[in-house]
């Protein structure tokens, strides 16, 4: 039971736990339902969430740190953006529940009116960069080219199993040595040779020869 001569304030969300990646953002409904006759203000606050992460109300696109209920009006909608940092660390541990409050204080006293206990969830993402220092090679039929080609991990989340191919022209020959590399940690890298063999007998002019990679 709500007592109408209480400042009292429920909160709640649907979305109360969320999964979200380094360096995005999750989004929050948020419903405040008054049981009062007070028009006071409510001063709206983020407890136990670290400084790393940083958030906003919003209001039908307007950001917002205070609200008052119009007359006759018992229910408000608002918004909260949770922003992640692009690394984890200490506080910010990718898969491990960050559990916060959002809470309504009273402008008039101070005192807390209501309260809500949301949880968000750090994900981490891989990702492969590519990049060879020289990307024109001049050859002759049948002489290899060799080149070192540089994958990263510039993502936030170990890479496994990263492997890596090539497309080439018909009749042509590619060697890529290491051709998986079992594990990548963010923000390393790891030198791959590609050695590239044309045909005795093939034509000139320029030939294309792609590097792709995929990884879990």
């Amino acid at each position: 039971k709500k007592d109408a001569s209480m400042n009292v304030l429920d909160i709640t969300s649907m979305q109360f736990s969320q999964e979200t990646d380094l360096n995005s953002k999750a989004s929050y409904d948020i419903t405040l339902e008054r049981f009062s006759t007070s028009d006071d203000v409510y001063r709206l606050e983020i407890k136990n969430l670290p400084r790393q992460i940083t958030y906003d109300f919003t209001d039908g696109g307007s950001k917002v740190t205070q609200i008052r209920f119009a007359q006759g009006v018992n229910v408000k909608k608002l918004s909260l953006q949770v922003y992640l940092p692009d690394r984890d660390d200490e506080e910010v541990v990718i898969d491990q529940p960050i559990k916060f409050q959002v809470e309504a204080i009273t402008a008039s006293n101070g005192e807390k009116a209501g309260s809500e206990q949301l949880e968000i969830i750090p994900r981490g993402r891989g990702k492969i960069e590519v990049r060879a220092n020289n990307l024109y090679h001049e050859t002759t039929p049948g002489q290899k080219t060799e080149m070192d080609v540089t994958v990263r991990n510039g993502g936030s989340r170990r890479l496994d199993n990263i492997r890596i191919t090539t497309e080439k022209p018909l009749g042509w020959e590619t060697v890529v040595e290491p051709s998986i590399i079992r594990s990548l940690d963010p923000e390393k890298e790891e030198i791959v040779k590609v050695t590239i063999i044309p045909p005795k007998d093939g034509g000139v002019g320029a030939q294309e020869v792609k590097i792709k990679t995929e990884a879990m």
